[in-house]
């Protein structure tokens, strides 16, 4: 919902971007440092029965099962009404592993560790200023011609800090185990963090500053191709695009370095204390959460077309309401609010009820047989 250009795109734009740079890599990371410790403490055989238990059955689940049916809920539910007539055609099945992708390819990552076997190989932790020259100068370009030439490979996304950037992230994460650089004193890395924490912040308010540019002087250029301000007005240039996906790119690369730093050095120096009950029962609810989350999202989304249609969109103009509605058999509404506050307050209510939903039910499906011990 909320797919047009208002006042409100920049700030939501850059949220997305900025978290989009970093969060999956740090996921990778993290899973790869957790890959070695468990795969010495099981051995192979244990180890590989876990992974497929744990993480190749419930992508399996999702890719055939979870993901093709909400997918056919949304868009027999959400698409009605739908604009330029006709009526929504019952969806074809097709597979779709949805944000599952990420245990698909960890499954796969697993498994190749799994077998490429050799020594372990120790690697000396890098200094961040390596770590940002690789991922910044190096990476960076690298994910630019991914974004221009596919946009998804092998189920995974492609967008700013996708592909080569999990890859890495995931090899650093075994050799961050491997080589304990996670265990050096956290006075050492003080400096570090300080850099990494001011270097965070300055890319992010930079990168906000050129997508507001953008958006209200080159009519979005190559960061916001959709919606544009003026669609009459041509895209911009393949010489502009480049440009602009080119600095993004390496900007957006370092990000992911500063970021992943300074939330880990962070994280161990001022968080890193015992979990309450309730996070206990948040931490062992997550995955589910994961699984599960899109038909909550797409409920409470639904819920709240419905009430934009029916109670709050009427009340501001009961002689000629607007109704939210949805392009033929497609699940992303461009309809104006004429009110661009209501494209933040559906954003808020949409968040806020997943979350108060989706948690406790993850935890409540976790306690089921057979999926406590899958989940």
């Amino acid at each position: 919902m909320g797919h047009y250009a208002n006042q409100f795109t920049p700030i939501l734009l850059w949220f997305m971007i900025t978290n989009q740079a970093y969060f999956m890599c740090l996921f990778f990371f993290i899973s790869g440092y957790f890959t070695p410790s468990s795969f010495d403490r099981k051995g192979c055989a244990a180890f590989m029965s876990d992974r497929f238990k744990r993480v190749f059955v419930p992508f399996l689940v999702v890719l055939v099962g979870v993901t093709p049916g909400c997918n056919y809920v949304t868009k027999v539910h959400l698409t009605l009404p739908v604009t330029g007539g006709g009526t929504p055609t019952r969806p074809d099945y097709f597979p779709d592993p949805g944000p599952a992708w990420f245990i698909g390819w960890l499954a796969f990552l697993n498994f190749a560790y799994s077998t490429l076997g050799g020594d372990p190989i120790v690697v000396k932790r890098p200094s961040l200023i390596k770590m940002v020259l690789v991922c910044g100068l190096v990476l960076g370009p690298l994910q630019m011609v991914c974004i221009l030439f596919f946009p998804s490979f092998v189920m995974m996304p492609i967008s700013f800090g996708s592909l080569p950037f999990d890859l890495v992230f995931f090899a650093a994460g075994i050799a961050a185990k491997r080589g304990k650089w996670l265990a050096v004193p956290a006075d050492s890395t003080r400096r570090e963090t300080a850099v990494a924490t001011v270097g965070s912040l300055s890319i992010m308010a930079g990168v906000y500053a050129l997508i507001w540019y953008l958006f209200h002087y080159q009519n979005g250029g190559a960061l916001i191709p959709s919606p544009r301000l003026d669609p009459t007005l041509p895209p911009p240039s393949l010489g502009a695009t480049i440009g602009q996906l080119a600095g993004s790119s390496v900007c957006l690369g370092v990000l992911c370095v500063l970021l992943s730093y300074a939330y880990l050095e962070l994280g161990r120096r001022y968080f890193n204390s015992p979990p309450s009950a309730a996070m206990k029962a948040m931490v062992s609810a997550a995955y589910t959460v994961y699984l599960v989350h899109p038909w909550v999202v797409n409920a409470i989304v639904y819920s709240w077309v419905l009430l934009m249609n029916n109670k709050i969109l009427p009340a501001r103009n009961s002689t000629n309401p607007i109704q939210i509605t949805f392009p033929f058999n497609k699940t992303v509404s461009a309809t104006d609010y004429d009110d661009d506050g209501l494209v933040v307050a559906s954003w808020f209510y949409v968040a806020l009820s997943t979350n108060l939903i989706v948690w406790p039910t993850a935890w409540a499906l976790k306690q089921l047989p057979v999926l406590r011990d899958v989940l």
